[in-house]
């Protein structure tokens, strides 16, 4: 198994869904610079809005105990996110999710790099016991992975197992998450995930 697999969960519920860009440099120097830029930007979480034009949805980094945290990401921390229109109570008005995995390649393997994490739909960690507070259960996942091939640099966002939260334990969140859910398999979180893999390279 290669590292990217190791990012990216099997599909066996659920919708699926695959964004990938990629940029083609002139010079390996060039293709690497490229690299390491696309995986800051992946890392300034806050940011993100602003990488991919026109994306609604605002991301915080916070570590385990939900408080915001401005450096990079490690296992454990968790991302909330700002979905325009109502939020979760579980979530106190947030979506969130929790850093699973983190993969860096080999520093010493010069031909091959990546750098890349995967999120899971959690609990607001403030209140742990509110159950999953995202408006997709916490079977599905996504995964973010910037790789260097040469003097090619590519930008991924995968989504595995993608559903409905309908175990959410107010009424309210239930309603809220079918209705979110299902415009995000629509389409509209497709758009914006399209946006930002597309804004890491830019």
């Amino acid at each position: 198994m290669n590292q990217i697999e190791e990012l990216i969960e099997k599909n066996t519920k659920g919708k699926l869904k695959d964004f990938k860009f990629s940029y083609t440099a002139e010079t390996r120097e060039e293709a690497i610079k490229v690299f390491e830029i696309a995986c800051q930007r992946l890392i300034e979480i806050h940011n993100w809005d602003k990488f991919a034009e026109k994306i609604s949805a605002k991301f915080v980094l916070t570590n385990k105990s939900g408080f915001e945290v401005l450096r990079e990401p490690k296992e454990g921390d968790f991302i909330r996110i700002d979905i325009p229109g109502p939020g979760t109570k579980a979530g106190d008005g947030y979506d969130w999710v929790q850093i699973e995995t983190i993969l860096f390649s080999d520093p010493y393997e010069m031909e091959e790099k990546l750098f890349g994490f995967k999120v899971r739909p959690s609990s607001n960690p403030e209140n742990s016991e509110s159950g999953t507070a995202h408006f997709l259960s916490d079977q599905a996942t996504s995964s973010f992975i910037i790789s260097l091939k040469g003097k090619t640099v590519y930008s991924e966002i995968h989504g595995r197992n993608e559903s409905p939260n309908t175990g959410a334990s107010h009424l309210i969140d239930k309603v809220r998450n079918l209705g979110v859910a299902a415009g995000a398999i629509l389409g509209v979180a497709n758009i914006q995930w399209n946006l930002l893999a597309k804004g890491l390279l830019k």
